[in-house]
């Protein structure tokens, strides 16, 4: 075999040289079919993630923004209501 490699690299080709660099050629194919395989599968997890991180917070920041308008609603009708401790506060 490495007599095959040789002659295959020096020029003069053989079929057990074509052949064993054909060979090599595709587990180096499985290999990077494989490897992206991975990369894909892991980067699809991580965007369903990052999906899912982002759903949470813009459902946090709705949260935030309704009670913080049912607190200013709330308040400012205490305050216009004549509340004393409340007037204090606003």
């Amino acid at each position: 075999m490495l007599q095959s490699i040789i002659n295959f690299i020096i020029g003069k080709k053989t079929v057990d040289g074509v052949m064993t660099v054909f060979n090599k050629t595709l587990a180096d194919l499985q290999q990077v079919h494989r490897q992206h395989s991975e990369e894909a599968e892991r980067k699809t997890q991580e965007a369903l993630e990052a999906q899912a991180a982002a759903q949470a917070a813009t459902d946090e920041a709705r949260r935030a923004a309704a009670v913080s308008n049912r607190l200013t609603a709330l308040i400012g009708d205490a305050v216009d209501a004549g509340s004393p401790a409340l007037q204090a506060v606003a």
